[in-house]
């Protein structure tokens, strides 16, 4: 699974820059379910709750309370009934992110150790995603999203059985246009991203330093 992660640095080069828009992210170095955060789109780049919301939910505040949905298995997405009527309708997204972070179980200690994980060679990847739009009425709405998550590449298995599902940069485009058969054989058939981890201890503070895998 996914949890938390980092984002700072220059914007995505995918997406020409909008105007009077700052060239970097935000520094976020402790990014939590919950949150607003920036997630591409086929057209634009914006701001999606990192939580998602289904269309049929009756009220998103206690839809939160019930369910735990800011991670979706991406081997059972396609047929789900939450998140089937997003996939069916392409409603893709892609996360930037700089890294993420894991939780190892580590036996003897009762705390387990987190690790902080990315790109050796720096620069940003891309979590696969869905959105959707919630809405009430013509002033109650809300865009929110998922992260796709499934088997972690070999070296990191130890750390833990799940992690992101990262798209190239290259890739994107076709991630966000193909059919859904298309997309799926996409992700079946991804690249394995040269990926590092690094044990992080202590809380994460605004002017963390991000460590080098």
């Amino acid at each position: 699974m996914c949890g938390r992660y980092a984002l700072y640095g220059p914007r995505s080069r995918h997406r020409e820059p909008v105007e009077g828009e700052p060239p970097d992210y935000p520094t976020l170095n402790d990014v939590r379910p919950s949150q607003m955060v920036p997630a591409l789109l086929r057209e634009c780049e914006t701001e999606l709750l990192w939580w998602f919301i289904p269309a049929h939910a009756p009220d998103p505040d206690q839809f939160r309370r019930t369910y735990t949905t800011f991670n979706a298995r991406v081997e059972s997405v396609a047929e789900s009934r939450l998140y089937g009527p997003a996939w069916r309708k392409s409603r893709r997204c892609a996360l930037p992110m700089r890294g993420y972070y894991e939780w190892q179980a580590v036996e003897g200690r009762k705390r387990k150790q987190r690790h902080y994980i990315a790109p050796v060679d720096g620069g940003l990847v891309y979590a696969a995603g869905l959105w959707e739009q919630w809405r009430r009425d013509e002033t109650a709405a809300l865009a929110s999203c998922t992260m796709l998550i499934g088997a972690p590449l070999p070296e990191l298995e130890h750390i833990h059985p799940r992690m992101p599902v990262l798209i190239p940069e290259a890739m994107l485009d076709e991630w966000f246009s193909a059919p859904p058969e298309q997309a799926m054989a996409l992700l079946q058939a991804l690249p394995q991203p040269r990926l590092g981890a690094v044990p992080v201890d202590g809380p994460i503070a605004a002017d963390w330093t991000e460590p080098t895998p």
